[in-house]
């Protein structure tokens, strides 16, 4: 009785993604649709989670997409026009991440250092870590992903371990479907299914939360979506922000492909007419971003910036005035 629950829950969960899909396909094509949608549920619930309304700002998600999927029925709009090869791609992974996780648990240090222990927090408590939980070792390490972890254990009903894994995995998949937007023939089509698979078969993380192949997954969808509205970005100009924003917020380093991404809208779209007031949106939301987040880490943990891998001037200034100069030429003799 409890397996069927879940799987209630989880038709539940994807009938609500449907929902959003049918909405989004209105404005881009269906392979971007489900990477457009995973980082907008995952970027405003990091928001949320900064305002400590996690759990209501999830199930409200949850019913909206809901509300959207029954008006799509309602309009009679026909199922069999979402199929393509990406959405296809994603089915099937679907399938065969459940069969291959199904049962497993974490064995990875990094897991029960930070990943997995962030996720039980926010799972079980409702909230972003803070000053009582001691355990978290990389204070500074944002939660994009997390926040999505969070959204499908709450909507499925269940939190274990191999759910969170499949959560990650499925967020994986569901940005590879951008990369078929370029594949409408057959040949390219199976070469990019080739390339996918690849991509997530040879990937070591799938059994683990960390989000060190998620991160340039994520940029590969964002930068595909740029490639594909080469001619046509500056009247989809807001469509990246919830790619630029989720990079920011699955990891620090994440900023490096923030810029970049920006850097390449500013090359591309510089010499086009773009109001003054588009151009700070564009680059204000994911600064201001940044900013909140460290805000939110000075608030809730002691020398919270100060932590390892924190992104702030006084960790690198730490760095670099641990080492002295014959240290330093220590090093690079030994390279």
């Amino acid at each position: 009785m409890g397996k069927l629950f879940i799987c209630l829950r989880l038709f539940l969960f994807f009938f609500s993604c449907y929902g959003y899909i049918q909405y989004l396909r209105r404005f881009v094509p269906i392979e971007f649709c489900i990477g457009l949608l995973f980082s907008g549920i995952s970027c405003v619930l990091f928001f949320a989670g900064i305002l400590n309304l996690l759990r209501v700002v999830a199930w409200t998600l949850f019913l909206f997409g809901l509300i959207l999927a029954f008006y799509s029925v309602k309009q009679r709009k026909r199922i069999h026009d979402i199929f393509c090869v990406g959405t296809v791609f994603f089915l099937m992974s679907l399938v065969f991440f459940l069969v291959l996780l199904y049962g497993s648990k974490f064995t990875s240090y990094d897991d029960f250092s930070h990943w997995a222990m962030a996720a039980k927090i926010l799972i079980d408590s409702h909230r972003f870590p803070n000053f009582q939980d001691d355990f978290i070792m990389f204070t500074s390490y944002p939660l994009g992903s997390t926040c999505f972890i969070y959204y499908f254990t709450q909507i499925v009903g269940t939190s274990a371990e191999w759910v969170q894994m499949y959560a990650q995995d499925i967020l994986m998949a569901g940005m590879l479907t951008s990369l078929f937007a370029f594949s409408k023939k057959k040949l390219s089509a199976l070469f990019t299914v080739f390339f996918c698979v690849c991509l997530l078969c040879s990937n070591r993380h799938l059994f683990e939360l960390l989000v060190d192949n998620l991160l340039p997954i994520v940029a590969l969808s964002a930068a595909s979506f740029c490639l594909y509205y080469s001619h046509g970005l500056k009247d989809r100009l807001f469509y990246i922000l919830p790619y630029v924003v989720f990079l920011l917020t699955i990891k620090n380093s994440g900023l490096l492909f923030s810029v970049l991404l920006c850097g390449y809208i500013w090359i591309t779209l510089r010499h086009e007419n773009i109001s003054s007031k588009n151009w700070l949106i564009l680059f204000a939301v994911p600064v201001m971003t940044l900013v909140l987040w460290q805000a939110h880490v000075r608030q809730v943990f002691p020398h919270g910036m100060a932590g390892k891998h924190s992104l702030s001037l006084s960790y690198y200034k730490q760095i670099f005035m641990g080492k002295q100069l014959t240290d330093i030429w220590i090093i690079v003799k030994a390279m």
